[in-house]
């Protein structure tokens, strides 16, 4: 669902956030196939070495179509490693989940072996013509990204691509996977999610499919997202509510990247509340490559000078609008900004007399002006 904005003149509306119920469908240093060669898994590190063990099984045997797959372990830690392979791997789409039978020993104790017997959406055949082309527009998509770049630029690089190339559609339900992002361009959480974590890892940069609740207006909503590793350190990424509309009231609506979500403010991750095979990796501290962050367009107080030249570069650069983020521990920050950049008019210091649009964010602290 994109988030949408309602613009007023200079008037403002908080923007929100809607999120329906997703479905999920859920790297280690395993070869698994031609597609994904190489790993560096976000969830392998944080497992048991019982589930790691389950983990590489469950690697092997997905890529060969194993009808039946043998682990050793609890049924607790085989949920935790499928939960983690399907998060690490978006090309198992194809995996619709499995049944199990518990192997008992001579004298009916358990054995703790467990024969798991996935459901195969299609056949290995179907598979391979499939993800051959799903793996070209990847590649394509990716193609003029510069390996100059840093691991930050990538991803957000990735990030802007896949909400510029993507519409959401509710209707997909079940059939929301990589396959349905790529091939058609229509996703709703878990098409944005696998998408990105598909394309990070050809990239090199490790990154995992996330699923579990956004709580939204009190109501706990099933959803998915990203953790990618960046400098050792996690960071969320929901590119699906990072694709967002700002609507005027006359109705005109503006499709804009909302970097509100990627790289999230450690301050805005309480309401992602992921299942609990990955509660250890959506523990997300670090600030360092919030967008805001990253890009300059964070203020901790009403830096006229700084405001000025952040607003000015984006409308020379060309963009249609420019958000700026603001220190949630300043109270009564937002509202400051509001009145001396509208109030009091010092935004007409800035780019003239003209008429300007723009909306706030009160749970992020942010700030949008959208340029005419």
């Amino acid at each position: 669902m994109k988030v949408k904005a309602l613009i007023i003149g200079a008037c403002l509306l908080a923007t929100t956030s809607v999120l329906n119920a997703c479905t999920i469908l859920p790297q280690t240093n395993v070869e698994i196939g031609k597609y994904q060669k190489t790993y560096n898994s976000v969830c392998y590190n944080q497992l048991t070495d019982g589930q790691r063990s389950i983990y590489d099984n469950l690697v092997i045997g997905f890529a060969d179509f194993k009808e039946e797959i043998s682990v050793k372990g609890a049924l607790d830690d085989v949920k935790v490693a499928y939960d983690c392979v399907l998060g690490d791997h978006p090309e198992y789409f194809y995996i619709d989940g499995y049944i199990y039978n518990e192997k008992q020993t001579i004298f009916g104790t358990k054995s703790n072996t467990i024969v798991m017997f996935p459901n195969y959406l299609t056949t290995k055949p179907e598979y391979d013509e499939q993800m051959t082309e799903i793996d070209a527009k990847a590649d394509e998509v990716i193609a003029d990204i510069d390996e100059s770049l840093t691991d930050y630029e990538k991803a957000k690089t990735v990030y802007e691509k896949i909400i510029a190339l993507t519409d959401y559609d509710e209707t997909l339900n079940y059939t929301d996977t990589l396959a349905a992002t790529l091939l058609t361009g229509r996703a709703t959480c878990n098409g944005y999610a696998s998408t990105f974590t598909y394309l990070l890892q050809k990239l090199n940069i490790p990154c995992v499919t996330v699923s579990g609740t956004v709580n939204f207006n009190n109501v706990n909503n099933a959803h998915a997202w990203n953790i990618m590793l960046l400098d050792d350190n996690n960071y969320l990424v929901d590119a699906t509510n990072g694709d967002s509309v700002l609507a005027t009231a006359t109705g005109t609506e503006y499709e804009i990247i909302n970097y509100n979500y990627f790289a999230l403010n450690p301050k805005n991750i309480d309401s992602y509340q992921p299942t609990d095979s990955f509660a250890n990796i959506n523990k997300c501290t670090a600030i360092d490559y919030n967008y805001y962050v990253k890009e300059g367009l964070s203020f901790t107080s009403y830096d006229f000078d700084g405001i000025s030249k952040a607003i000015q570069n984006a409308r020379d650069n060309g963009k249609k609008e420019v958000t700026l983020s603001f220190d949630s521990n300043v109270t009564g920050i937002l509202e400051m900004v509001e009145n001396q950049l509208f109030g009091q008019k010092d935004i007409q210091k800035i780019l003239g007399n003209v008429n300007v649009n723009y909306t706030d964010n009160a749970s992020f602290k942010t700030l949008t002006i959208l340029f005419n």
